[in-house]
């Protein structure tokens, strides 16, 4: 089984949180209240070429060289 672990962006002091676990959270955090604006994103198990963990809600970059035409076929 494997652990879940998250993110988190602090919007009121505009920091993003390492990763940590739910219960990292509930030790951390104890007196700390998510707000409306923070943004819990979820380690969705995939690397990048790089190694680096990706989150939901990344950005992430890609390249394409094919054409596509109004339909969504290749041009």
């Amino acid at each position: 089984m494997s652990t879940q672990k998250f993110k988190i962006w602090r919007a009121d002091i505009s920091q993003m949180t390492d990763a940590i676990t739910i219960l990292d959270i509930a030790r951390q955090y104890e007196s700390w209240i998510a707000r409306e604006s923070d943004a819990f994103l979820q380690f969705t198990g995939l690397h990048d070429k790089s190694g680096k963990e990706i989150y939901a809600g990344d950005i992430l970059h890609a390249e394409f060289n094919e054409k596509f035409d109004m339909e969504g076929r290749p041009t």
